[in-house]
């Protein structure tokens, strides 16, 4: 086939995949529009809301927030910071924000890295390379633990979901700068570095180890970038033990005294990687692999490259997929909450990406296979057999499957969502129109699975009840 002609249908494809991944997120965006804080949303953010109320510094709120917490609870500055700027701090209409940004950074960079290292690095078609990051995008979003956890409540999101999201884009910039050296994608590496040595534990571990995977490799290939890389590593590096000697680490571990040592942590993540690969490889992760081969097959024939030990990238892959289950093993002796094993999802389904295009490409070398795969029939054909191992999966699965899209017009349908988010509207209004006194809100009758996961108590102690109390100004709430 001409070049320009498989471009062309390269370039059709990738728009039909976008158009079509774009119109299924429009029920997840849609419902987004009923969602509401709760949780640690109030006690992160309570200051910086009373900033903007007060017409005071909001930096200044966030950094005073951060410097807080550092020395009372935890101590991932980066994240805290972000913490502090829940959308809602603005007026809760604006929360919603929220949706809109956690989908934005986890699939673009899910595209910026798949652009750079299939695009770039391998040297494949740039549009063929977009398909694969919509492709992965798609299950990402619609067959994830908990879409709760990563799209509609910012502070856990935020902590996780987003610094993934940074965490691809940082990766990205990483190849883009040892493929042309252009100093500016240096610099703005060092700095995401950095911020991300200062978020969540599972994502800064991985990212040292990737720039250190990194460092080797460039030593290997006597490429002297990789003091470059010592610096980002360094930076990183930095951060995090800016964020593990913090005071508020202290405090919270304290509540955890039990937590296994060292080498148990680390025999158990591993447990752990393979437990979860199982768990994981089912039929929806089946359809990916079949829309991806056909991609991936053409993709291996146009690269250079070599594909050399699969194996070890397998293993290398395996090890750091079981590493980001290491941080909250050795904290809290469990593999993490649902939060964390979204972000460890999402790595799954990179990881098996990548691992499929080193290993066909492996065999087409081994096997000096030259033929090609039309373009457009295979991957329709791929797509239509995809559909089918996700439309069993959900009729015949044990538990209340479904596609998070489906769980969003369902609830759109049945008004579930809208009547939530009415029933928090009436209760803001009391409380901000309740300033100093004590509160009774009425209990909610409406809990949608997307939007809703925990609710204020009759105690007016509860921690949810203070830090709503604190945030809007009143005495105390009652849910009654």
């Amino acid at each position: 086939m001409e070049k320009s002609k498989e471009t062309t249908l390269y370039k059709w494809l990738f728009f039909a995949a976008l158009a079509i991944f774009l119109v299924v997120l429009l029920p997840m965006i849609a419902v987004g529009r009923n969602m509401v804080m709760t949780g640690d949303d109030y006690s992160f953010s309570t200051g910086t809301h009373q900033a903007l109320q007060n017409g005071t510094s909001l930096l200044g709120a966030a950094i005073s927030k951060t410097m807080e917490v550092y020395y009372s609870w935890q101590g991932s500055f980066a994240a805290v910071f972000l913490m502090s700027l829940q959308p809602g701090i603005y007026g809760y209409p604006f929360y919603w924000l929220t949706t809109i940004i956690m989908l934005a950074v986890l699939c673009g960079g899910i595209y910026f890295l798949s652009k750079k290292f299939f695009g770039n690095l391998f040297g494949t078609n740039p549009y063929a390379a977009g398909t694969v990051a919509v492709i992965i995008s798609l299950f990402a979003t619609q067959c994830l633990p908990s879409a709760y956890q990563s799209f509609y409540w910012y502070n856990g999101s935020v902590y996780y979901t987003f610094f993934f999201g940074l965490e691809l884009i940082t990766a990205g910039l990483c190849i883009g700068y040892v493929l042309d050296g252009e100093k500016w994608k240096a610099v703005l590496s060092g700095i995401l570095a950095f911020i991300l040595g200062g978020g969540n534990y599972v994502t800064a571990l991985l990212g040292a180890l990737i720039l250190f995977l990194a460092i080797i490799l460039l030593v290997i290939k006597k490429d002297k970038k990789y003091k470059t890389f010592i610096l980002l590593f360094v930076a990183l590096l930095a951060a995090l033990i800016i964020s593990a000697v913090a005071p508020g680490n202290q405090v919270r571990q304290a509540e955890n005294p039990n937590h296994p040592g060292a080498v148990a942590a680390v025999i158990s993540s591993l447990e752990y990687g393979v437990l979860y690969s199982k768990q994981w490889a089912n039929l929806p992760y089946l359809g990916m692999i079949l829309m991806l081969l056909p991609l991936l097959w053409n993709m291996a024939l146009q690269s250079k490259r070599q594909f050399r030990l699969p194996g070890m990238v397998t293993l290398i892959s395996y090890l750091l997929f079981s590493s980001m289950f290491c941080p909250h093993t050795y904290a809290m002796g469990s593999p993490g909450p649902v939060r964390i094993l979204n972000i460890i999802y999402f790595a799954f389904l990179i990881l098996s990406a990548i691992n499929l295009f080193w290993w066909i490409g492996w065999i087409q070398r081994k096997a000096k296979c030259t033929k090609s795969i039309p373009v457009l029939w295979p991957e329709i054909v791929a797509g239509v057999l995809a559909c089918l191992a996700i439309g069993v999966a959900i009729r015949f699965s044990n538990s209340n499957t479904k596609l998070t899209s489906v769980i969003a017009l369902s609830e759109l349908k049945s008004g579930e969502a809208e009547a939530y988010y009415d029933e928090n509207v009436t209760r803001f209004t009391i409380l901000e129109e309740s300033q100093g006194e004590d509160v009774v809100l009425p209990p909610l009758e409406h809990m949608p699975v997307l939007l809703f996961s925990e609710d204020m108590k009759n105690d007016p102690d509860n921690y949810m009840n203070r830090d709503a109390a604190t945030y809007f100004n009143v005495n105390s709430i009652k849910v009654e």
